[in-house]
């Protein structure tokens, strides 16, 4: 069973009449959401469950990215970027008893801290955007950056 980060595509910047909660992706950011999720789908063979953050770039890239896999996508507040990572490591972590595979799509630092915890580590380095990170055990199984997607 494994635990799947994967920090949102690139997004437009925050402006005067769009709040940081509404931004939403580039089309180069939906570009690597969907060349991310092809990538990632030909690795996941068995139970997922897709759990994202509420804010518009995460939900989208989720989308994109994997909605090909038929599978409910359900948001967290606890995915926020100014919520607890160890309230949502211990979230996601709960719903690895009834999947091969929870996917957590979100943001900096949020993603970089919840791979720390998958880790049992102080500290990781922050994702990229539309990269992937796989742990399991405490172990980081494989990484997919949006450049290895790129065909």
């Amino acid at each position: 069973m494994a635990l799947i980060l994967l920090r949102h595509a690139t997004a437009v910047d925050e402006r005067r009449d769009l709040s940081d909660d509404a931004r939403y992706l580039t089309a180069g950011g939906r570009t690597t959401a969907l060349a991310v999720g092809e990538a990632l789908r030909t690795r996941l063979q068995g139970r997922v469950h897709i759990v994202s953050s509420p804010l518009v770039r995460a939900v989208q890239t989720a989308e994109l990215a994997l909605a090909p896999l038929g599978m409910l996508i359900t948001t967290s507040e606890a995915l926020r970027p100014d919520n607890s990572p160890r309230a949502a490591f211990a979230e996601l972590t709960a719903h690895l008893a009834a999947a091969d595979y929870v996917i957590a799509v979100g943001h900096e630092p949020s993603m970089s801290a919840l791979a720390a915890l998958a880790m049992g580590s102080s500290h990781h380095r922050a994702l990229g955007r539309g990269e992937a990170l796989a742990f399991d055990a405490g172990a980081l199984l494989w990484n997919l950056t949006a450049r290895d997607a790129t065909p």
